[in-house]
């Protein structure tokens, strides 16, 4: 994913992309309705982990590792 020019903002994109998809996909995604006393404090879902981590792929061998970890 890349920013568009001038923005810098990448915490904020992500924000706004699990707010989006939380929002409009929960349903369809099955995701489960309890939500632990800790999420519910920060007003979280059960969808998406607290943090990302922000990394540029460098080459064919670390987006197949990332794939991996993903699967």
């Amino acid at each position: 994913m890349n920013l568009p020019e001038g923005d810098s903002d990448l915490s904020t994109r992500m924000r706004l992309i699990k707010t989006f998809v939380t929002k409009q996909y929960a349903k369809q995604l099955g995701i489960n309705t309890d939500i632990s006393t800790s999420r519910q404090k920060r007003q979280e879902r059960n969808l998406w982990q607290r943090r990302f981590w922000e990394h540029l792929i460098r080459n064919d061998r670390d987006f197949a590792k990332h794939c991996d970890y993903i699967h």
